[in-house]
């Protein structure tokens, strides 16, 4: 599906969940709709989840707190109940997502 090669085109220029409309998530998310459970759009949505969530942890250690809460709800958005992301969330905004 030439929507992978587009995707990881996506990744690797630091799209993942923007701009609405024309990033990672949403050509995986397609691509998933169409072909449910395909390995490459499985595995470049998880280059997704970890891309962010690496992300979200240098911002913290950055002190961009904002920034890094900001790239956590992105992630829960698209992948609501990983767990590790889920406890990060808890533990830096202090709430349940």
């Amino acid at each position: 599906d030439p929507r992978l090669a587009r995707a990881e085109a996506l990744i690797e220029a630091g799209r993942i969940t923007y701009p609405p409309g024309d990033n990672a998530v949403d050509l995986l998310t397609a691509v998933l709709r169409d072909h449910p459970g395909h390995p490459g759009a499985m595995n470049l949505l998880g280059r997704c989840t970890t891309r962010l969530l690496d992300d979200a942890r240098a911002a913290r250690a950055a002190g961009l707190d904002y920034q890094a809460r900001n790239l956590l709800e992105e992630l829960l958005g698209f992948n609501p109940g990983h767990p590790e992301a889920r406890a990060l969330w808890a533990e830096w905004v202090g709430t349940p997502r």
